[in-house]
């Protein structure tokens, strides 16, 4: 199971969303990125940021996202399919990140 919210700055739950399994009707290939997408519908091509964790992010969907002005930050699994080479060639020192 999975769960997905969208918050206020001030705590305020507005949407959450929550994958159960395969029959979920957002399961399936590419579901991790077809529930952030849902659960942003009507906030996309406002400017708004949105953080994730790796369960989510993925380079596709970042794409995805900035294409509708709506930037994202978090972790990105290194086995993750489609990454491209050059981020997970990256030699980082602590702190610094790849965008």
């Amino acid at each position: 199971m999975a769960n997905l919210s969208e918050v206020e700055s001030n705590g305020v739950i507005l949407n959450v969303s929550v994958y159960t399994g395969i029959l979920d009707s957002k399961g399936g290939k590419g579901h991790a990125a077809n529930v952030v997408l849902h659960l942003m519908d009507g906030k996309l091509n406002y400017g708004h940021s949105v953080f994730m964790d790796n369960f989510y992010k993925s380079c596709a969907l970042a794409n995805t996202l900035l294409e509708k002005d709506t930037y994202c930050t978090g972790t990105l699994r290194s086995d993750r399919k489609n990454n491209p080479k050059e981020v997970l060639s990256a030699k980082l020192a602590e702190g610094n990140n790849v965008a």
